[in-house]
């Protein structure tokens, strides 16, 4: 699958637990939009960032055939940001991606230094489906 997101409770393989955060939302909205905005991350592009309603929509390019698109809803109410990276490319999705959209995204929570997951000290990786 080319699809990690915490929307996909139902299908473990592509499930990840929402990331949370211990300070403000806005705060939180920055350092996830930082993260694209360092020169390690060459390969992103802003598409839509929206500090209004704290949701970020960013490209990542994978390969020379297809890219990744990263969509994030930071949810003040609950402390949480949600999150969805699928390919959306014409590199056609019937390939695994093997496990690249969910290291991608956990090497994004840990390079923050203040995003956590859901449920405590599970990641990512915990549930990709008995991987």
């Amino acid at each position: 699958n080319n699809c990690v997101s915490t929307f996909n409770i139902k299908n473990l393989d592509t499930y990840s637990p929402p990331w949370t955060y211990e300070t403000t939302p806005q705060e939180a909205y920055a350092r996830l939009k930082g993260l694209f905005l360092t020169s390690d991350m060459n390969d992103a592009t802003i598409l839509t960032s929206d500090e209004t309603s704290l949701y970020l929509k960013v490209q990542v390019q994978r390969n020379a055939f297809s890219n990744d698109v990263l969509e994030f809803q930071i949810k003040p109410a609950d402390s949480v940001i949600l999150f969805k990276s699928a390919e959306n490319g014409s590199g056609g999705g019937s390939m695994s991606d093997f496990g690249a959209n969910r290291k991608r995204m956990e090497d994004l929570r840990v390079k923050s230094g203040v995003f956590g997951t859901m449920g405590g000290s599970a990641g990512a990786f915990d549930y990709g489906g008995g991987r």
